[in-house]
């Protein structure tokens, strides 16, 4: 991409990353997810979290 491009759309850009770096500052380090988990879309339900939650117990009872 030629620099002016690149300096032409910062330009544009540089109010709406002020207002995003004001309104979502990003993380303050204070919590850490413990996994990431991706899930096919057509297995996604309103219980998984639960189902999951109930074979990691049962996983780690055994």
């Amino acid at each position: 991409m030629p620099s002016a491009l690149s300096a032409s759309i910062d330009a544009r850009l540089a109010e709406t990353d002020r207002l995003l770096a004001t309104a979502y500052p990003g993380d303050d380090g204070s919590r850490q997810p413990v996994h990431t988990v991706y899930v096919p879309g057509d297995t996604i339900t309103p219980d998984l979290p639960a189902v999951w939650g109930r074979a990691a117990l049962a996983a780690a009872a055994s």
